[in-house]
């Protein structure tokens, strides 16, 4: 059976500059490209081997995976449920052109989920909780290793999902850029190897 390993892009600009990046497709800065190879290199170092990349379709992701594995882009398979979180209206404003009450984004889902046209907390644990049963059954078909190169509020929901934390609890812990965690689907478990580096979740 396989190996599931789950990893955060690294820095962009827009994450520099406390930006809502959402599904902005941004590419990663020089520091994120840094922060990529750091992880790759730890990787490497401790005999985690990358068989089958599967990764969000924005360039942060792609560009992260890329570096860490030495995969080519053109053997990943792209999985629309690893995109990050769309922020609806909001995407591309700081959070401190938000309305008052929307700037606590990060603190709390009742007010997050009121922003214009993003996709709720409640879409988002849902489309975790369908592609988790779906990767589930791939992964028992396969010996291969795989990496899911995503982004924060995917890998929040990930975490929530199989730990059972409440919804109020969404964001009561922090996801770093690459932050490299292990998955097991089946005891239910996301256990950081890699702790990545500090940097606003998108």
């Amino acid at each position: 059976m396989s190996e599931i390993y789950v990893c955060r892009h690294g820095q962009t600009d827009m994450n520099l500059r406390g930006i809502l990046q959402g599904r902005t497709d941004t590419k990663l800065n020089d520091e994120g490209r840094r922060q990529a190879d750091a992880a790759g290199d730890f990787m490497r170092k401790n005999g985690i081997l990358i068989d089958e990349v599967l990764t969000s379709p924005l360039s942060r992701a792609v560009e992260s995976a890329e570096i860490m594995t030495g995969i080519p882009r053109e053997n990943f398979t792209f999985e629309h449920a690893l995109i990050e979180r769309g922020f609806g209206a909001w995407e591309g404003k700081s959070i401190s052109e938000l309305p008052e009450k929307e700037q606590l984004i990060y603190e709390t889902t009742t007010e997050a989920m009121e922003l214009p046209g993003a996709e709720t907390i409640d879409e988002l644990m849902e489309r975790v909780k369908r592609y988790l049963t779906k990767l589930k059954s791939f992964s028992l078909l396969r010996d291969r290793n795989i990496l899911l190169s995503t982004h924060g509020a995917v890998m929040h929901a990930f975490k929530c999902y199989l730990y059972d934390i409440p919804k109020e609890m969404f964001w009561s812990f922090s996801i770093r850029n690459c932050e490299l965690m292990k998955m097991d689907i089946e005891k239910r478990t996301l256990l950081t190897v890699f702790p990545g580096f500090k940097g606003r979740t998108g």
